[in-house]
């Protein structure tokens, strides 16, 4: 579910800028909030995962997600769609942070591995919607797809709640505010936050733009351009299930590396030669690099920070959001004015900075 919830909005854009007459700033805009929701829950909600345990978090979120896609559905007004964004990202953001919590919780002799193996699933999601989407679209209102979308993200929630979890791990324990702060001190932490604020950045940018570059660049039909999106999110899921493997034979922080110069060689090639054959190669292999970049940094802070992963996870998707938040932002403004191709080339950019600091990342380590 936070796949859909990351992933929709991207393959929605193409469709909102004929419907409400976008700006581009304005579209970039709508991530903000989207990612402002899913700021403001993990900033709450890694703490509260550690000292009050995962079910009543993980409901709430699954809810508050379904709702805010019935919301999106029958927005009219650019002001209630950005609304229903935020409460999309308060969410996914649940989520995504207690979900990659209690997955590191579960495996700590293979952190790395294990959120590898969830990331997948967060792919299947985002490669579903494009799909589902550019499957019905000449079929059924996009307010009917997003109705059912909704419906189907109740589903979790009926989970959550059947399901027994173990209570909070720092339950009883005086957990403070002082122990979340040093954390948040901590040189490894706010690299490696730092690191994340690229990346999700650059996540947001590749899925944001792609469909619309395809669209507007390539010449391909909104409908043709969401499969590509789903290609991408394939790809994605590809890497995912590959990175466990790599991982027996390199380090994870030289794995970032790895993928990090590939995704700015295959980004460069996306928006330097907008044709349909070379610019559907180019997005499969972007995310196939893109992929396992996020599962590897949490996985090397969680088993860094053991007994904390709950407020290691929250500070470095708090940290992760505003880049999130801010990059798309940014690549908004650089749209209107350089055109299209500036949201993917702003990602390449960021790729590179990733590079770098997962370098930085390695002589702090030691």
């Amino acid at each position: 579910m936070f796949g859909i919830d990351l992933a929709i909005l991207g393959a929605l854009l193409p469709s909102l800028f004929s419907r409400m007459d976008l700006e581009g700033s304005e579209a970039g805009s709508l991530f903000m909030f989207l990612n402002g929701g899913a700021l403001f829950v993990t900033l709450l909600g890694g703490p509260a995962f550690d000292r009050f345990g995962f079910k009543v978090l993980l409901l709430t979120s699954s809810l508050v997600g379904a709702a805010s896609l019935f919301g999106i559905a029958y927005a009219d007004t650019y002001g209630i769609l950005a609304f229903y964004c935020f409460l999309l990202g308060l969410g996914g953001g649940g989520l995504n942070s207690g979900t990659n919590a209690f997955i590191a919780d579960l495996y700590p002799e293979s952190q790395s591995v294990a959120l590898n193996r969830l990331g997948m699933f967060f792919g299947f999601g985002a490669c579903f919607i494009p799909l589902f989407i550019g499957s019905l679209l000449r079929f059924l209102s996009l307010e009917s797809i997003l109705t059912l979308t909704g419906s189907m993200a109740l589903l979790p929630g009926i989970v959550f709640l059947l399901l027994r979890f173990p209570p909070g791990k720092l339950a009883g324990t005086g957990f403070s505010i002082g122990q979340a702060a040093r954390v948040l001190t901590s040189p490894l932490v706010l690299l490696l936050g730092v690191l994340l604020f690229f990346q999700s950045g650059n996540e947001m940018n590749s899925n944001a733009w792609l469909a619309t570059f395809l669209d507007q660049e390539v010449g391909l039909v909104p409908s043709v351009s969401l499969y590509y999106l789903a290609a991408f999110w394939a790809s994605v899921i590809l890497g995912r299930m590959v990175s466990p493997s790599v991982l027996r034979w390199v380090r994870e922080t030289t794995l970032v590396q790895i993928c990090a110069g590939g995704a700015v060689v295959w980004l460069v090639v996306l928006v330097s030669y907008p044709h349909p054959v070379i610019s559907g190669l180019a997005a499969v292999l972007a995310g196939f690099f893109i992929s396992p970049i996020y599962p590897c940094v949490l996985g090397f802070a969680a088993a860094r920070f053991p007994g904390l992963s709950g407020t290691v996870f929250g500070a470095l998707f708090s940290m992760g959001l505003v880049g999130g938040m801010t990059l798309p932002w940014v690549a908004g403004f650089l749209v209107d004015q350089y055109g299209i191709r500036a949201g993917l080339g702003t990602a390449a950019i960021g790729f590179v900075m990733v590079f770098i600091l997962q370098t930085a990342v390695k002589r702090v380590r030691g």
